[in-house]
């Protein structure tokens, strides 16, 4: 399956919308008011296909297919927890959000990833694969940016990793924070 799931004890709508001709489903999921995101703890996992809770109070776990490539959007308020992206394709992950903590895990399993992430006051953790080609493009109000077994080039405004270009596996990391801590992290 694509993707799986079980939801309880939330008023969760979905609807899928399929594209070129059944080969893209884009799914979105609305919460309606009164939902929160305050303590999401390992969304995805490591196994064929990924699981996780939303939430302690009104458990949502969803099933991601690992074989799949994906493009993930995250529109979140205040949020706290690990997002485990290292066993999924992604093309493309992008993160609204307001205050928090997050640690966030990718992996290399597809060629050129994308993360934007524009958030409120918060603290990241980012993890990225040591022999990935890196740039990140950091814009806000940063508190502190530290970058941990990595060697990074300042180029105009982004920080670049020796050999970008010609890296079999790149990682584009665009982040616009209001206030708060980056760290980035080699695995």
């Amino acid at each position: 399956n694509l993707i799986e799931g079980i939801i309880t004890g939330t008023d969760v709508k979905y609807e899928v919308d399929y594209k070129k001709n059944n080969k893209v489903a884009a799914i979105k999921f609305d919460l309606e008011s009164g939902v929160s995101f305050d303590d999401i703890k390992n969304l995805f996992s490591t196994k064929d296909f990924t699981t996780r809770s939303f939430s302690k109070d009104k458990p949502m776990e969803i099933l991601l297919n690992s074989d799949v490539v994906w493009d993930i959007d995250l529109n979140v308020g205040g949020i706290d927890g690990e997002l485990d992206l290292s066993s999924l394709k992604i093309e493309e992950f992008e993160l609204d959000g307001g205050a928090g903590n997050i640690k966030l895990v990718l992996g290399e399993r597809h060629p050129n990833t994308k993360v934007d992430i524009d958030a409120g006051a918060a603290k990241f953790k980012i993890f990225v694969p040591k022999n990935s080609g890196i740039k990140i493009d950091v814009d806000g109000l940063m508190s502190s940016i530290d970058f941990n077994g990595l060697t990074l080039e300042r180029k105009n405004d982004s920080y670049i990793s020796p050999g970008y270009e010609k890296a079999e596996n790149k990682i584009e990391i665009d982040i616009d924070i209001g206030a708060g801590d980056l760290e980035i992290n080699a695995i």
